[in-house]
């Protein structure tokens, strides 16, 4: 009777020392509904993308931004003025750029197409856009971007550059609209 008091105390022993391990925690990707024991630093956290990342998969997911509107304004650093502006609200625009994901891209109408390459600034607020047939660089403040619009402003730095530089405020839609 000894014995079998004592194989039943090692079974009960074993058996409840042997709780399944794993992530118990629920937000985890690898969280394990039938863990019973915590695994300690097991879990894996995904973490949300950055706005720099969400921008850079609306950018290439779409297959062509149409231009749409467009904004010039003459700004002179020297004078703080505006000296001339214009508005042109394009309808039925063949004007539209592809962004691929190598950060290549091109800028087409009717007449050309441009290829360029672009890169998004670490905040993921700035667009850069490089002509490779003359290097004419543009940097571009975003100012709002989603599924179907791309709505930038040239950006103030250009003044350092140039002393004087064009606030363009480009609207471009996707195919979609």
């Amino acid at each position: 009777m000894k014995k079998f008091i004592f194989a039943l105390f090692v079974c009960t022993l074993y058996y409840s020392c042997s709780k399944k391990e794993g992530c118990t925690d629920p937000s985890a990707t690898n969280y394990d509904q039938q863990a019973e024991k915590s695994c300690a630093d097991c879990c894996t956290f995904s973490m949300a993308p950055s706005l720099k990342e969400q921008r850079e998969a609306l950018l290439t997911n779409t297959p062509k931004w149409y231009w749409r509107a467009s904004t010039l304004l003459s700004y002179s650093c020297q004078t703080d003025q505006l000296t001339d502006s214009s508005t042109n609200n394009i309808s039925n625009s063949q004007s539209y750029m592809v962004f691929n994901q190598d950060q290549t891209g091109n800028f087409n109408n009717v007449v050309v197409n441009t290829p360029f390459t672009w890169s998004l600034s670490e905040t993921g607020t700035v667009l850069t856009r490089v002509y490779t047939s003359n290097n004419d660089t543009s940097f571009y403040d975003i100012n709002m971007l989603n599924d179907t619009i791309l709505s930038i402003t040239a950006s103030s730095s250009w003044c350092a550059q140039f002393g004087e530089y064009y606030v363009q405020t480009e609207v471009l839609k996707t195919d979609t609209l």
